[in-house]
């Protein structure tokens, strides 16, 4: 599994979501579900990089990379905004 690139989908899925709160439950769902290749759980810390990662890509500080060629995404200051605003919720709703 690699992290970033979950991340960069999670981060797709948040910009692309007309209702972020929506999308962001969705987010917690994927990042619960995720295990490591040997299906260990992740860690705390696992889940607060990853959601630490997705702030990254939403607010620009993280350039998306394409792994099959892939499309544009232009993340708005709406995005980030949003996304500031629900990660509090996604943190306590990721760590178990």
């Amino acid at each position: 599994m690699e992290i970033e690139f979950k991340a960069q989908h999670y981060a797709i899925i948040f910009i692309r979501a007309e209702n972020k709160l929506i999308a962001a439950n969705d987010i917690i769902a994927l990042i619960n579900d995720l295990k490591f290749t040997d299906g260990t759980q992740l860690t705390n810390e696992n889940r607060e990089f990853i959601v630490q990662l997705i702030g990254e890509f939403v607010s620009n500080k993280r350039i998306f990379k394409y792994k099959y060629g892939g499309y544009v995404v232009a993340p708005k200051a709406y995005d980030n905004e949003a996304f500031l605003e629900l990660v509090d919720y996604i943190l306590s709703q990721v760590k178990r």
